[in-house]
């Protein structure tokens, strides 16, 4: 099964037989991520069952199972076979091949428990993590008790659901943090589209309602959007807001966000190139709230790139050094890298101020990555 289970489909699952088990009657072929069985092999006292999922290559399924697996499992089937399949039965096995076949069975032992102690670290490590793929799954109350995780995890303190606080009023803000500049109050969505006028200026009202109960500006309002929820992020509008909406929210001094920006930021902050402080407070900014490295300048895409991306070229207007610290950023997220080597006209240099340049970096450069480098000289 294992041989030809790529690409097979299955669109029902099996039950044990109660009756079978302790009767060796009934055995799973193969099971899915839930340990539901999909495949089985059942003997009665007159026939054998098997049940399949849909094989791609039933040809070659079908041929191997009549004329290898069968004529072994069932040799009266088969009185003619010129396999010879019974040769491997214990009865008439080669001097040590028994004890080979044994030291076999246990590697094949140790083999699978290290699988399913494997599988077991892929489970934890879901469970551990599976609250980043749910800011892109999630909506309603599960979108923002997943927000509310993430906020915790960038290390705001205290953050209240305000359904579990207020049970009985309409209208409220989903979230709010208290922060040392005051209070941020957070709408939060799961839509299948995007974001209406409405639904971005909501957050305004409320903000606008509890300066006043609170009789101070220090309140700061964000709007957080899983747009687009049914779509794979890389094919959804990004972003997600009309220019007009943008300049909106700066005038109405509220932020707006989608949770596929805070799932990139979970990476580059742990990629060491935005720090959870400064992500808190980017979440105060007003207007389309963009993540990225701080005191960084811009030197540009690569102009060539060799050897798997360890080597580039580029044409600098700004100074680099041999150890400088080289931000990338990839997509949506960003990376950070050492400064290897730098040449210039085939020579090494410690340092270069400007024009064209080859370096070697230790992390893979793709051609359409943007090149920062942290601003250690004083200049622009």
């Amino acid at each position: 099964m294992n041989k030809y289970i790529e690409g097979a489909t299955y669109f029902v699952t099996f039950d044990i037989p109660k009756q079978n088990l302790n009767s060796g009657e009934f055995i799973p072929f193969l099971k899915n991520s839930h340990n539901e069985i999909v495949s089985f092999f059942r003997y009665f006292e007159n026939y054998i069952i098997f049940v399949f999922p849909q094989i791609v290559d039933k040809n070659s399924f079908l041929c191997e199972l009549l004329t290898n697996q069968l004529v072994t499992l069932c040799p009266e089937f088969f009185p003619y076979s010129t396999e010879f399949k019974w040769l491997e039965e214990e009865h008439y096995l080669l001097p040590n091949a028994e004890n080979l076949l044994r030291e076999k069975e246990a590697l094949i032992k140790e083999y699978e428990e290290e699988i399913e102690r494997k599988n077991e670290e892929i489970e934890a490590n879901h469970k551990k993590y599976e609250c980043l793929q749910c800011l892109l799954t999630e909506s309603s109350d599960e979108l923002v008790k997943n927000v509310k995780t993430f906020l915790e995890w960038l290390g705001f303190d205290n953050v209240k659901i305000m359904d579990e606080q207020n049970a009985n009023k309409t209208l409220e803000e989903d979230l709010q943090v208290e922060i040392e500049e005051g209070l941020l109050v957070i709408e939060v969505k799961g839509i299948g589209g995007t974001s209406t006028d409405a639904e971005c200026s909501q957050i305004e009202k409320i903000k606008n309602r509890r300066a006043k109960e609170r009789k101070s500006f220090d309140v700061f309002g964000l709007y957080i959007v899983n747009h687009q929820k049914y779509k794979p992020p890389l094919i959804r509008e990004n972003p997600p807001f009309k220019e007009q909406q943008i300049e909106d929210a700066k005038d109405g001094e509220r932020g707006l966000l989608t949770t596929w920006q805070l799932f990139n930021l979970y990476f580059s902050i742990k990629n060491e190139c935005i720090t959870k402080e400064e992500a808190r407070k980017d979440l105060l900014k007003y207007g389309l709230i963009e993540f990225s490295p701080q005191n960084c300048v811009p030197i540009g895409n690569p102009k060539d790139v060799y050897q798997k991306g360890k080597i580039i070229t580029l044409d600098l207007q700004h100074k680099i050094e041999i150890n400088s610290e080289l931000i990338i950023k990839r997509g949506y997220r960003y990376l950070k890298a050492k400064i290897l080597e730098i040449q210039v006209h085939n020579e090494s240099v410690n340092s270069v101020d400007s024009g064209p340049v080859g370096i070697s970096i230790g992390v893979p450069i793709k051609k359409s990555d943007e090149l920062f480098i942290k601003n250690n000289f004083g200049n622009t």
